[in-house]
């Protein structure tokens, strides 16, 4: 909520809710269940650079979003490329696992 300047009643999850990203954490969880993984290893998250457009318009990358879930998730700088090379649920579920 504080990442959108909200109160926690009034946070709406408009890109969160759409199908690719639930299809995406559903995919890995079962995923992860039937191949019986035990633990989940991670390099360093890339985190991008330039602008994505949102629901909120054209924010910057990181967006804010992902910045915040990045919090205590080691990141390195990514390829001499603009882009969203992290997703917020890529993130959520790299932080989840």
């Amino acid at each position: 909520a504080d990442t959108h300047g909200t109160t926690v009643d009034k946070v709406h999850f408009h890109e969160v809710g759409a199908i690719d990203s639930i299809v995406d954490t559903v995919g890995v969880c079962l995923a992860l269940h039937l191949l019986n993984v035990d633990a989940v290893y991670c390099s360093p998250l890339p985190y991008g650079s330039g602008t994505v457009r949102t629901a909120h318009g054209l924010v910057p990358v990181p967006a804010p979003a992902t910045l915040k879930l990045l919090t205590g998730i080691p990141t390195r700088p990514g390829p001499p490329v603009e882009g969203e090379l992290c997703t917020p649920t890529g993130v959520a579920l790299v932080k989840a696992l």
